[in-house]
């Protein structure tokens, strides 16, 4: 019968039963703590291939008569390489008692051997030992049933998280920390020394960032100058690993027990971040189809969002602006998208202007009434690249007078976004700074735009490609130092006399005169397409 951990009794809860009140320790005094995992009788010489690690085991005197003192000892070496946890032998009257050698050999090696009251059966000791352990069983199933049961009545009864976390915490006798993944937030109650151990959890919520464990996992570590033991189990919602429970048990006597409690509750836990994970995808979807019919070219939706404008503070009238955060990698998987936003939401949480933030097409964006003073906020608080664990950026489309015409904002940032050659290595980009690009972007002219820079500035292009030279480079630099030869001379670092001879092979590729200003204009703009054009390429 093997039994659970925490189901297991010590050597000395079972010298403890009535059973075993006349029983003798010859040798492992100090080690009575050891668990007992099963229970076995010796009934044959080669009794190794039925011994187990933990077992104790069961004799009569008779198994050792034939023994010599050196067979004695060597079978205690079998038991210890063994791992057996204690010998117990019931003496007969012709053999009473082993050899002082065999005992001293065990004490020496920390073995229990016990002698059993010779008028006792077998059959009672192996009976009160199991009665025994179903009340500890029972006990336990209790214990954590009970707990289990208060956690799910304080989440019942409105009760939060830390609620919870306090009825752990008194029951495992250990410092409970809950990590939320989605929010990166940690939960914990409010006493001095939690920095202390938020840092062991930070450590290893860093190292397991990518790598999720999905199963409970117990390590020593040393917190000050205390060593502890630190379970960590995962929280699942919804089919993803949510966050962690993690505790740090100073005294390993609670190390099982709280190891099953903390497991049991675990469930309520995740069941506490599902409601919460629940209520904010509800008015994440409120706010995602108001926005989807504000960004609707189909006038009823637009319409329809207007009518309810009302419960996002907004009006018909007065400006509105969108900006539009796009991300280095896409943000289809919810732990993600709940994340960012939770990060967002907290940075313009203080913004006195009424705001809507939503996923539309698996992009964030927020639509906020406009005012300089808050776009400026905006612009400092997310110009920080460290915003975010990776890379993104902020777009903004136009201004609009009206509601009704944000739908064009909208479709700014997403012309911003298809074209990667704007955003380059630029944290924020406003459509109404972008200039020329504006007309670049537009989709309706976009093959009219790529017959241009044919016509301009494909050829040179080509050549470059073919001989391997530098003259996009060269024209490049012209505009960037606004034609000054010797400015170019030092952008690139060559002789002025080798700038010259370029700027001539540019106007006879090009068929183009740098010094007219229709054909400044036209190789100026093509090197714009070109950007764009490279980016699209590159994507």
């Amino acid at each position: 019968m093997d039994m659970k951990e925490t189901l297991k009794l010590s050597i000395e809860d079972i010298l403890n039963l009535k059973e075993m009140q006349n029983t003798v320790v010859l040798s492992g005094f100090d080690q009575l703590d050891k668990k007992v995992n099963k229970i076995n009788i010796i009934v044959d010489p080669d009794i190794k291939i039925w011994i187990n690690s933990e077992d104790f085991l069961l004799s009569t005197s008779f198994f050792y008569k034939a023994m010599s003192i050196d067979e004695q000892i060597n079978f205690i070496k079998l038991l210890i390489k063994e791992n057996v946890s204690c010998l117990g032998v019931k003496f007969s009257p012709h053999f009473e008692q082993l050899e002082q050698k065999v005992l001293e050999f065990a004490e020496k090696e920390k073995f229990v051997i016990m002698k059993i009251d010779y008028n006792v059966s077998f059959t009672n000791i192996i009976a009160s030992i199991y009665d025994a352990l179903f009340v500890r069983q029972m006990d336990v199933i209790n214990k954590i049933t009970k707990v289990h049961d208060e956690a799910m009545d304080l989440l019942l009864e409105g009760g939060n998280i830390f609620d919870i976390i306090n009825t752990l915490e008194n029951e495992t006798k250990s410092r409970v920390f809950v990590v939320d993944n989605y929010y990166d937030k940690y939960y914990h109650s409010n006493r001095k020394d939690s920095e202390v151990f938020i840092k062991s959890a930070n450590t290893f919520s860093h190292n397991n960032r990518l790598g999720e464990i999905s199963k409970g996992v117990l390590k020593t570590v040393s917190i000050g100058s205390t060593i502890y033991n630190r379970y960590v189990f995962p929280l699942r919602v919804k089919n993803e690993i949510y966050g962690y429970i993690i505790s740090f048990i100073e005294d390993a006597y609670y190390i099982n027990m709280s190891i099953q409690l903390i497991e049991s509750v675990a469930t309520v836990i995740s069941l506490y971040f599902f409601n919460q994970l629940s209520l904010e995808e509800v008015e994440i979807s409120y706010r995602s189809e108001f926005l989807e019919n504000l960004f609707s070219e189909d006038q009823n939706r637009i319409n329809k969002a207007i009518d309810r404008s009302i419960f996002f503070n907004m009006s018909k009238e007065g400006s509105y602006q969108v900006a539009q955060f796009i991300f280095d990698k896409d943000i289809n998987e919810n732990q993600q998208i709940f994340k960012h936003l939770h990060r967002i939401k907290s940075y313009i949480s203080n913004f006195e202007q009424a705001n809507v933030l939503a996923v539309v097409n698996n992009r964030i964006n927020l639509l906020y009434k406009f005012d300089k003073h808050t776009q400026g906020n905006l612009i400092d608080k997310f110009s920080n690249k460290g915003n975010f664990e990776q890379n993104y950026q902020v777009v903004f489309g136009r201004k609009v007078n009206q509601l009704s015409d944000v739908n064009r904002s909208y479709q700014d940032c997403k012309k911003i976004a298809n074209n990667p050659g704007i955003l380059l290595d630029n944290y924020i980009v406003n459509y109404e700074n972008l200039g020329v690009y504006r007309l670049l972007i537009n989709e309706h002219i976009s093959d009219e735009i790529v017959d241009f820079y044919n016509m301009n500035l494909k050829d040179l292009v080509d050549y470059d490609e073919k001989r391997g030279t530098n003259l996009v480079e060269t024209l490049e630099a012209y505009f960037i130092s606004n034609g000054n030869l010797r400015k170019m001379s030092e952008i690139l670092f060559t002789h002025y006399n080798t700038i010259l001879y370029r700027m001539e092979r540019i106007e006879t590729i090009t068929n183009k005169k740098i010094d007219n200003e229709d054909d400044r204009f036209n190789l100026h703009t093509s090197l714009k397409i070109l950007k764009l054009l490279s980016q699209h390429k590159d994507a």
